[in-house]
């Protein structure tokens, strides 16, 4: 059986997409729901889309999960949602900078 990775990258969103939601990061959330509605629409512009959030100041690059940053969640649940905002971070730029490649 072989991966589907615009499958693949659409569950990543997915994830993200929850997260964001959960602490209540909208900014983000919406920016990477409408890459993905994109993507699922076979509109490469959605790769394009994801792979601009991440360059420069205030990118999500540099999105930090934290009560301090006005998101609601615990302090003491900062640092995993971090983590997991960190893991899906690389997954998906990784996964649109492959997909864009083999676009080309």
């Amino acid at each position: 059986m072989t991966s589907d990775p615009v499958r693949n990258l659409a569950a990543d969103l997915d994830a993200l997409i929850a997260l964001l939601e959960r602490v209540d990061e909208q900014h983000w959330a919406g920016w990477f729901r409408a890459a993905r509605a994109e993507i699922m629409n076979r509109d490469a512009h959605g790769l394009t889309r994801i792979l601009r959030a991440y360059g420069g100041m205030g990118s999500f690059n540099d999105l930090l999960i934290h009560p301090q940053n006005g998101h609601t969640v615990r302090s003491a649940e900062a640092g995993q949602a971090s983590e997991q905002l960190d893991a899906l971070r690389v997954r998906i730029r990784d996964a649109a900078e492959l997909l864009r490649k083999q676009s080309q």
